[in-house]
């Protein structure tokens, strides 16, 4: 059995690295430039009162399973640096407010409001009850506003997901060209 390969990801110096927008959906697309933790951590803390989702964007070193359209497997990580840089990136670039559902609806009464790196014992993703996430993960907290998104939100129906910009698409692209050429 072949062994599937893992690639790092670096931050690129034109500064087009990025995420752009943060999409809550019934049904996470991992094999479409979606990230999704589901599976190995809690995602999300959900404040009734206040209306807020919180969980983690970006987890570092987290193997991100990929199959580009060959069906050529393999799997791609962030290390700590990227993910701040990245975090850093979405904030300078007003990405904030970029939120969608299912990928396709924009969301004008969406927004995160909260978004931080997450360092050392006393971080606030420990006191919301987030799980064992690694230094160096990016979280945010989304204001809900939208009266369907958020019942559905509750309900479970919806989760979070990232939606990369067209230079991690890009990203992607090159590293599934480097897997056919080997």
């Amino acid at each position: 059995m072949e062994k599937i390969k893992v690639y790092e990801a670096k931050i690129d110096d034109d500064g087009e690295l990025g995420v752009y927008a943060i999409s809550f959906v019934d049904e996470p697309a991992i094999q479409s430039g979606f990230m999704h933790f589901k599976s190995q951590y809690k995602l999300r803390k959900v404040d009734d009162e206040k209306r807020m989702v919180y969980g983690p964007a970006m987890i570092p070193d987290l193997p991100i399973y990929r199959m580009d359209d060959k069906g050529n497997e393999f799997f791609i990580k962030f290390p700590k640096d990227v993910v701040r840089e990245m975090a850093h990136r979405y904030l300078m670039k007003n990405n904030h407010q970029n939120t969608t559902v299912d990928h396709e609806k924009k969301l004008a009464n969406t927004i995160v409001v909260e978004s931080w790196i997450k360092e050392g014992e006393s971080d606030k993703s420990i006191s919301l009850g987030l799980g064992e996430l690694p230094d160096g993960t990016w979280l945010t907290g989304s204001k809900v506003n939208d009266d369907d998104v958020w019942s559905r939100v509750k309900s479970g129906d919806l989760e979070r997901v990232l939606v990369g910009s067209d230079p991690i698409d890009e990203l992607v692209k090159e590293m599934e060209e480097i897997i056919k050429s080997i």
